[in-house]
């Protein structure tokens, strides 16, 4: 499956996440390195779950008017605040993972093979108990068929 092509750190690394290194740059934006050089990446593989796609500010001023009344913890300033969707994530290093269970960002995974276990989105939701969280493949490549084109 390759895991430690995204999950790696050299040994014998304190690292806690992979890719935490500057971006490769070439002559020409290295004079904007200073913007550039965000010590993690992050990677989008799909594990997004309904609260990371839901923006709070909308849902506490009642956009929808369900409530006919707003739920900010501080009307002044609007708390909690206007975001977009969060759908990447810091890729963490698989030292010592069959202890640190639940796994994925949210803890959506009880077990190291809900991690890996596939689930296509054409058959159905996947973002449901006792489905696979890679979802299309996008955690990588963890189906025995090849995928179809």
């Amino acid at each position: 499956m390759h895991c430690s092509f995204c999950h790696n750190s050299d040994p014998p690394s304190p690292q806690q996440f992979s890719d935490k290194k500057p971006p490769r740059t070439t002559t020409r934006t290295r004079r904007r390195a200073p913007t550039l050089n965000n010590p993690f990446f992050v990677h989008d593989v799909n594990t997004a779950n309904v609260f990371d796609e839901t923006n709070p500010l909308l849902i506490a001023s009642d956009a929808d008017g369900l409530l006919g009344f707003t739920l900010f913890q501080n009307e002044q300033n609007q708390v909690p605040g206007n975001r977009a969707s969060l759908t990447t994530y810091i890729t963490s290093v698989l030292n010592d993972a069959w202890n640190t269970a639940p796994y994925l960002h949210d803890g959506s995974a009880p077990a190291l093979l809900d991690v890996v276990r596939p689930c296509l989105s054409r058959f159905g939701e996947c973002r449901v108990a006792g489905k696979g969280r890679n979802v299309d493949d996008l955690h990588g490549v963890t189906r025995s068929s090849p995928r179809a084109s």
